[in-house]
């Protein structure tokens, strides 16, 4: 019987995979970092025979960094809670199969295995574009009709257009319930960067608006006690830096403790604040100097003045008194129902601290809009009149660029720039603030959205500027002034305004003497540049003693009074050196630890070494010549580990030298306690009966333990290092980094299936061991045994053991500390996160049983502690009776 196209394409995709039924066994199903395919298998007609695949991409393609088997017990879990009408995490295929309810019609088949699952997960995405499985992402939004409308909503709403105003409205309506909302949020998680930040940011705020929980992460369910059940997400992201929730987890302890104990060193009183010129650079001021500095700053009577009203009062007069054409034509662009400005200073050095730069926050206010609009065309105006010179080092500073140019002077420039610009250009100029590039640009839009856009007269720009000026009322050390000379730092439309100022000095010097400096014998002579209140200037020395228009833009009284340039004496420019002699210019590359980013601090790989590429590129580009360049990049890459390296120092020092107590904040007088054990222990009962021979040197020495009915607790540090560890959450890890290990034998007990586990039938003496020693110690009844190597407990509840079983502790190594914290009303110690009281007791033989549905958790220890715990599953009951009599066989106490 012929086959269909499709069939042939299926079954050469397979050979081509090393899936054939001659090399397929059961035993690849129980291998990690594997590559597998889920296919619809056909179904039987009424003859018997089996109906043609005609489309051979119907089917979903995954990996997993665990087994296929234990893979897919996690995907009917999520299945089941769906079923259940829960909002669980889960992949869009797995909805598919809900909706269609088709999921038992699909096979699973391994299609290859890799010693990494990076490999794996390589593999799994190029298959994914090669074959484009339709159940896949983003193939699969086409076969959910339900989901449609969603994704419509969710790229809506992630928008920057109108579109997701009307998203918003929509769904805050009482169209779609909070079920839904939450739904979308959780299918967010499928999109691309940067809609997936956009999309979460925006619903979780209908969700509030909705007086509904935002959803958390899902924790993993699993018979492992609390916060040891491993997450591992499976993501191009997280394939190469860790998830942003694990480094939270990491770092948050740590700076929390250090943030409690910087601020407990602050008085409540003192100002913390960053330096001028230094952001990241946090300085605390005394209250007294600090206030005193604000004092003086804002009552300088020449720019400053107080107003005698309420701000309420204040914006009511705004109001009233705005300009008719501002009101008429950029009434959208004013929120007077939004608060004054506020004023702040940064702290100056150079004046002693006497005194502040003056800084006056207008984003989120009442004319802050329409002053974000402004700044776009006058930038757009000067474009035109002012177009930069790039001929050929004097270093001048500009004093009083801000606070000290009469606002009439300000204003007679505004109106001179304006005339210019309409002589020869559009009246109408556009802008589109949300436009990163070039946001402003003459006549109508043709590109962006209406409602993007607004729609500015260069003739209603002195109009817009005045009204700046006469609504330049703010709040600063409880009062509330207006400024009267110059524009405000802070505000978006200062630097253009200053700049416009004193532009016009500048366009009358390069008219009347441009020609004489832009000629061709001075164009390796001559070079200037003037960024907001820095000028520099390189010029032949000849040049400038012989040429007087040369003479006139160098001298210091260039521009009029009250601005005036002052030498910096040095040859610092926007971060560069600049050697005019040699022909040099080298990057400024700073020593201060505050201005590079710890490399342990939180982000990913990328966020941590943004700095680094920044400062690269830069020299890159800018230093000269190239083996200058080279020097200093290699200077760079030397500064830079040699930070990393004096961090792992520090940490590896303060592992090394750290004195570790039971809890800073215990109420116990506790001394520290060293845990104390014998030599071995003898067992009372016989060695199992297991006949099948092995040549693992673990087996064979377990076997030997056992035969001779002794077990010495030296061979449990062995077993760590022999024993193949599990998965470890970045929560069971210790901050000493010491190594941690994890190995479980016994029964498991995962969404409502229960069984042996695989390390159980792989070695059966050392399952039998670690049973055995367990019993040595307890009558407790225990079906699952742990041996963990400094695995780090978090405060928690063991919810899906047996109910009415003990959990079981035993230490097999001399550690100091390391005690179990258990809840208990009113107890004397803190909980190791600080929120419970509970008890610490002390781990020493025969060990300590405790209930597992009570709070419990790891005190810190020294030295490597490993234990042996021991614990019931849930539903023991409904094991197999063959699985049951092998447990029992290998020591178990499953009664």
């Amino acid at each position: 019987m012929r086959q269909s196209p499709a069939a042939e394409q299926l079954k050469e995709r397979l050979r081509e995979k090393g899936a054939v039924p001659e090399l397929y066994t059961f035993d690849k199903f129980s291998q990690p970092c594997a590559v597998y395919i889920k296919l619809l298998f056909p179904r039987l007609n009424k003859q018997t025979y089996a109906t043609a695949t005609r489309d051979a991409s119907f089917c979903y393609i995954g990996s997993t960094n665990i087994t296929v088997a234990k893979r897919e017990y996690n995907r009917v879990a999520k299945l089941r809670q769906l079923q259940q009408l829960k909002l669980p995490k889960t992949e869009i295929a797995i909805r598919y199969w809900n909706d269609s309810q088709t999921y038992l019609h699909y096979s699973t088949i391994l299609l290859s295995q890799h010693s990494e699952y990076i490999d794996a997960w390589a593999e799994e995405h190029s298959l994914i574009q090669r074959w484009q499985p339709k159940l896949n992402y983003p193939f699969v939004t086409k076969e959910l009709v339900k989901k449609a409308q969603f994704w419509k909503l969710l790229y809506s709403i992630s928008s920057d257009t109108k579109q997701e105003f009307e998203a918003s409205k929509e769904l805050r309506s009482g169209k779609h319930d909070a079920e839904t909302v939450t739904l979308l949020y959780r299918l967010a998680n499928h999109m691309e960067q940067p809609w997936r930040s956009k999309a979460r940011a925006r619903l979780r705020k209908v969700l509030q608006f909705k007086n509904a929980s935002v959803p958390k992460h899902n924790k993993t369910r699993g018979h492992w006690p609390g916060n040891f059940a491993a997450t591992y997400n499976v993501g191009a992201g997280n394939a190469f830096y860790s998830s942003k929730q694990r480094i939270k987890r990491q770092h948050q302890d740590q700076f929390q403790r250090l943030a409690k104990s910087i601020l407990a060193m602050i008085p409540d009183d003192y100002i913390i604040h960053n330096e001028g010129h230094a952001n990241a650079h946090s300085m605390i001021y005394c209250p007294t100097i600090y206030n005193q500095a604000a004092y003086n700053t804002w009552m300088d009577k020449q720019t400053f003045r107080i107003l005698d009203k309420a701000p309420e009062e204040i914006k009511q007069d705004m109001q009233h008194n705005t300009p008719k054409v501002v009101a008429k034509h950029y009434a959208k662009l004013l929120a007077y129902e939004k608060p004054l400005p506020y004023g702040y200073i940064l702290m100056k050095k150079k004046k002693r601290w006497a005194k502040g730069r003056t800084i006056i926050a207008y984003s989120n206010t009442c004319i802050g809009k329409l002053l974000k609009i402004e700044i776009h065309q006058l930038f757009n105006n000067n474009e035109h009149l002012y177009p930069e010179r790039h001929l050929k080092f004097l270093n001048h500073d500009l004093v009083g660029f801000f606070n000290s140019i009469p606002q009439s002077d300000i204003l007679q420039s505004i109106h001179f720039l304006t005339s210019q610009f309409l002589d020869d250009h559009n009246p109408a100029i556009t802008v589109d603030p949300h436009n990163k590039i070039a946001p402003a640009h003459s006549g109508k839009s043709t590109y962006s959205l209406k409602s993007n856009m607004v729609k500015v007269q260069a003739e209603h720009i002195p109009a817009i500027i005045q009204f700046s000026f006469d609504a330049c009322a703010f709040t600063a050390i409880g009062e509330v002034f207006q400024q009267t000379c110059g524009t405000s730092m802070g505000n978006q439309i200062s630097p253009i305004l200053s700049t416009c100022a004193i532009v016009a000095t500048e366009i009358t010097w390069l008219r009347m003497y441009g020609q004489f400096v832009s000629s061709a014998h001075l164009h390796d002579k001559f070079w200037i540049r003037r960024y907001v209140d820095n000028r520099a200037i390189i010029v032949d020395e000849d040049e400038l003693q012989s040429n007087p228009y040369i003479q006139q833009l160098a001298s210091l009284h260039f521009y009029k009074k009250p601005v005036q340039l002052e030498d910096d004496a040095c040859d610092d420019f926007l971060g560069f050196r600049i050697h005019a002699d040699d022909r040099r210019i080298t990057y400024n590359l700073h020593r201060e630890a505050w201005r590079y980013r710890l490399p342990q601090s939180g982000g990913s790989t990328k966020l941590r070494l943004s700095g680094y590429h920044s400062r690269k590129h830069l020299i890159r580009t800018i230093a000269y010549p190239a083996d200058v360049a080279k020097k200093q990049l290699q200077e760079l890459d030397d500064l830079y580990s040699s930070r990393v390296k004096k961090c792992k120092k520090q940490r590896a020092n303060a592992a090394g030298n750290a004195i570790i107590l039971t809890d800073i904040d215990t109420d116990s007088d506790a001394m520290e306690y060293t845990v104390r054990l014998p030599h071995g222990l003898p067992l009372d009962m016989n060695a199992p009966v297991h006949s099948v021979a092995t040549d693992d040197p673990v087996e064979q020495e377990c076997e030997l333990l056992l035969q001779q009915r002794y077990i010495p607790f030296e061979v449990f540090p062995w077993l760590s290092t022999k024993l193949n560890s599990e998965f470890l959450g970045a929560s069971a890890l210790t901050r000493a980094g010491r190594r941690a290990t994890a190995y479980t034998v016994g029964t498991y007990y995962h969404a409502g299936s229960i069984g042996v586990r695989t390390n159980t039938r792989q070695r059966p003496w050392t399952a039998a061991t670690l049973a055995y020693m367990v019993r040595a110690c307890t009558h407790t009844s225990f079906s699952t045994v742990f041996l963990l190597r400094n695995i780090h407990m978090g405060t928690h509840r063991d919810k899906y053991n047996k109910p009415g079983s003990l959990n079981v502790v035993i230490p097999v190594s001399a550690f100091r500390q390391g005690h179990r914290w258990i809840e208990e009303d009113n107890g004397p110690d803190l909980s190791p996160n600080g929120q419970h009281r509970g008890r610490n007791i002390e781990l020493k033989l025969p060990g300590v049983e405790f209930s597992p549905f009570k709070l419990h958790g790891t005190c810190p220890w020294k030295s490597d502690r490993l234990i042996i715990s021991a614990y019931t599953t849930n539903r023991i009951e409904d094991i197999c009776s063959e699985d049951k009599r092998y447990l029992q066989q290998l020591g178990f106490n499953l009664a």
